[in-house]
């Protein structure tokens, strides 16, 4: 005992002898205003446990009317007396609780002694507010090293791949890894002149989202306080005329043929179609015949046709729960009208018993009254007094014994009269889950007839040919066949195979003539409206931005923007963020009209890092720093759905192809695999080095493919299990891209280097460093 009043003891002595912190006053004659001078002394050591989305003791220290409404020990600021000040007697340790706290989560420490003096001044000097001007951000040019990979979009038609490093943007065309476009917005060169154009800048800071349409047509990009959208597009510029056709210019002989300049592969217009033929074998390879925008239509409505053919799939298992839990319900019933009959039949059969013994008691007890009453009057023997208390008493002992038979029957009675009420609401119910169900069915019945007629069209395109191809050019690398046709149309090809990997509408152009190619490898186009050349790729050209004013560089965004996603019918983005700490901001944007459907500025609790559609465009999947996947209906705007379970960041999301399964990758290095129609986990993938940063289904909801800080990408089925892995990433993966069909796999971080992996090949295609 002596010991612990010792250790007591010595512990208040500590306490006593710690003395208050120095307080420094500034020689500064000038009145001081908080929002210039104050609020940055708090903002880091302070506004961390003190802000609207972190109010401890309930006390805002973000304006001065915070201060001075105070918390929960009162007022925090009296104006003109800093010694009377809480803010400023527990920041200076005058009194307790002193703050920061010790060994406080956020690592915030104590108050400098000239920040303290500041502090003291500007309450002794009246504690002015001053003009909240919007801070000027002054940018200082990314050094060269600063390059990793945060970034990566892949387009549902899995033609192109893009990639952020630093604050440059890149686009690659899948086929071959060729570099499409180089992202340049051009009011950063006007602004900074020639050096930044050159080198290719597309956000003063790092790009931490990108986000391609399903079709490739746009791509948003996201930075500090900033989203970028960028059009697809093909440049023209006037040209020379084409010189008469030669191997040397890669366009058509005099009799139509166009042969590589390596001599192994020709093509050649037959009764207006193109065929690739080999040169050497001199048979065909293939005939050039179908539009890629065909094949995306396809691969479109085929993806739309599995969506509703696994909708219908789950509503047919919820419909069949529901029938049997009907007829379960039913049953009940049946069962709950034979018990409440049954009871009602004991009951019935006790009741003239119960009656008849009543009516005797009641008579034992009149005759008893009788026989008082006739004492004054009559003689009345001992014998029959005593007779008829017996028999009142009898009579009453039969009575208590009846009622105490009735009393369980009526209490059965009652409970089932209470089940027969429960299962006829119960039936209710599962008729109108029944209905539910089978409403949806018919709305998937009717969708999927659509569907499966869209595809049928698709595949009738695919088949049908092209119109008349009316010139066709080989390039000098004699890796691409281009071909002009009648509708007015570029198309490109692979000239291995006659795969098309792109096409270009020539608005304006007017009928094409001929083909050829240039000394750098531009092609040239000759057509009735004149000649120009163009390059064998589209580019991405800067088409706007969204929530910033264009006058002043407003902006509504509080702070990065972390995550972009596109809806899958292409037009609304989007847009997740907000200020760590302080709460996670969702918007939702039209792309073509730049304009802002709604917001909302509090979902998460701290900064959106994770955003993801579900298949049919309208709930819309998020995850934040504050451990938490939501889900919202875009439709009402509302959350509907809390996936809680994560003890770290959730990093990215994904949804299902068919729209069954959601997943959510932590940077407590666990994925978990959630229902999408209950919102329960299924599911959790473990097992990973380091955090999981992001994550995409490979086509249904049985396969997965994950990337994490350990710099491996794993595949692991819907039981968590992994199945297998892709190679070559040397360091930490940030981004993470998958195409519609699953077929390409693409992924990039630290080591600044974008690899390509074809689906279940474990070595990349390709690695493209900077």
């Amino acid at each position: 005992m002596a010991g612990a009043s010792g250790a007591l003891v010595t512990a208040e002595a500590q306490e006593a002898t710690r003395k208050p912190l120095p307080v420094v006053r500034p020689t500064r004659t000038d009145t001081l205003e908080f929002y210039r001078d104050v609020l940055p002394v708090l903002r880091e050591n302070c506004l961390p446990c003190h802000n609207r989305t972190t109010t401890k003791a309930d006390l805002l220290l973000e304006t001065p009317a915070d201060l001075l409404k105070g918390g929960e020990s009162g007022t925090a600021l009296v104006p003109g007396k800093s010694v009377e000040s809480l803010v400023f007697k527990v920041s200076a340790h005058l009194e307790k609780p002193r703050m920061p706290p010790k060994d406080n989560k956020v690592n915030a420490v104590n108050l400098t002694p000239e920040q303290l003096g500041l502090l003291a001044l500007w309450i002794d000097q009246g504690a002015k507010a001053g003009e909240r001007v919007a801070e000027v951000i002054q940018w200082q040019a990314l050094p060269d090293r600063v390059d990793p990979i945060l970034a990566v979009a892949v387009p549902a038609n899995g033609r192109y791949a893009a990639c952020s490093r630093g604050n440059q943007i890149e686009v690659y065309g899948m086929a071959d890894g060729a570099v499409l476009s180089r992202q340049i917005d051009p009011t950063l060169a006007t602004t900074n002149g020639a050096v930044v154009a050159a080198s290719h800048i597309a956000h003063r800071d790092v790009v931490n989202a990108l986000a391609f349409s399903p079709d490739g047509e746009w791509l948003a990009s996201g930075g500090f306080r900033e989203v970028k959208l960028w059009r697809r597009t093909w440049t023209r510029e006037a040209g020379a005329a084409i010189r008469p056709m030669s191997a040397a210019t890669g366009g058509q002989d005099s009799s139509g043929r166009v042969v590589s300049g390596d001599g192994k592969v020709a093509v050649a217009l037959v009764n207006g179609q193109a065929l690739l033929s080999d040169v050497e074998s001199r048979r065909w390879i293939t005939a050039l015949r179908t539009d890629i925008a065909d094949l995306d239509a396809r691969a479109a409505a085929r993806r739309t046709l599995l969506r509703l053919e696994a909708g219908q799939g789950r509503v047919k298992s919820q419909l069949d729960t529901a029938r049997k839990e009907l007829d379960a319900q039913r049953e009940r019933v049946r069962k709950s009208a034979e018990a409440l009959a049954a009871a009602r039949a004991a009951v019935s059969a006790k009741e003239p018993a119960i009656a008849a013994a009543r009516q005797a008691h009641l008579e034992a007890e009149t005759h008893t009254l009788r026989l008082k009453n006739r004492r004054g009057k009559a003689a009345v023997s001992e014998t029959e007094t005593k007779a008829a208390a017996e028999k009142l008493t009898a009579a009453g002992k039969e009575v208590d014994r009846l009622e105490a038979e009735l009393k369980p029957l009526s209490q059965r009675l009652d409970s089932a009269r209470n089940e027969r009420e429960l299962a006829v609401g119960a039936v209710d119910r599962a008729e109108l889950a029944v209905s539910t169900a089978e409403t949806l069915g018919r709305r998937l019945a009717a969708g999927r007839e659509v569907a499966t007629h869209h595809v049928a069209e698709a595949e009738a395109r695919c088949l049908a040919g092209l119109p008349r191809a009316v010139a066709a050019a080989l390039s000098p690398d004699s890796r691409r066949v281009v071909t002009a046709h009648e509708d007015g149309v570029i198309r490109f090809w692979d000239a291995t195979d006659g795969a098309p990997l792109d096409r270009c509408v020539m608005e304006g152009a007017g009928s094409v003539k001929r083909l050829g190619f240039d000394a750098e490898g531009a092609l040239l186009v000759e057509g009735a409206a004149g000649s120009f050349r163009m390059p064998m790729h589209p580019e991405w050209v800067s088409a706007g931005s969204l929530g910033t004013d264009g006058r002043t560089n407003a902006s509504i965004f509080a702070d990065r923007i972390n995550a972009l996603s596109f809806r899958p019918d292409g037009m609304r983005l989007a847009v997740g963020g907000g200020e760590p700490t302080r709460g996670g901001d969702l918007s939702i944007w039209e792309v073509a009209a730049r304009r802002l459907v709604f917001a909302l500025p509090a979902l998460h609790s701290d900064s959106i890092l994770g955003l993801a559609w579900s298949p049919d465009g309208v709930a819309l999947m998020s995850g934040g720093a504050d451990r938490f996947g939501r889900v919202v209906d875009t439709g009402s705007g509302r959350q509907v759905r809390a996936l809680e379970g994560h003890t770290g960041h959730v990093l990215g999301v994904a949804w299902s192809p068919d729209g069954s399964a959601m997943a959510t990758a932590g940077a407590d290095m666990v994925v978990k695999l959630w229902d999408a129609t209950t919102g329960e986990k299924r599911k959790q993938a473990t097992g990973l080095g380091h955090e999981a940063t992001a994550l995409a289904f490979l086509g249904g909801p049985g396969r997965l493919v994950i990337a994490s800080g350990d710099g491996e990408l794993r595949v692991v089925d819907d039981s968590g299990a992994t199945v297998s892995s892709y190679e070559g990433s040397s360091d930490f993966v940030y981004g993470l891209g998958a195409s519609g069909d699953a077929d390409w796999i693409v992924a990039g971080g630290q080591d600044h280097t974008l690899r390509f992996w074809r689906n279940g090949t474990k070595a990349p295609a390709r690695a493209l460093a900077r």
